[in-house]
């Protein structure tokens, strides 16, 4: 009938990923080699690929966010400075007269 499919760990297709994206064999050399349909191994590249560029825009966006929350705090802090020193400056007038 019909082929049996073959189930690859998590373990295992990350190490045929690798392969893959390491480029020293084709797709018909490791697809010989570890039973997988070459597509299937252009599927799991793509997946890797995109894998990495999400790691690291998430990263970037991550900083980016801590990055605006603490100049927003820095913001709140000066202008609570700003009018603790026009205060003081008020009072210190009223005082010379």
């Amino acid at each position: 009938m019909g082929d049996i499919r073959k189930h690859f760990s998590p373990e295992q297709k990350a190490k045929i990923t690798v392969e893959v994206l390491s480029g020293q064999k084709t797709f018909a050399q490791l697809s010989s080699e570890h039973g997988v349909h070459p597509s299937q191994l252009s599927k799991w590249k793509q997946q890797a690929q995109q894998a990495v560029i999400d790691t690291f825009s998430s990263r970037a966006q991550s900083r980016a966010k801590k990055e605006e929350k603490g100049s927003e705090e820095m913001k709140k802090i000066i202008e609570k400075l700003t009018l603790d020193v026009n205060y003081r400056k008020k009072i210190l007038a009223l005082l010379r007269l």
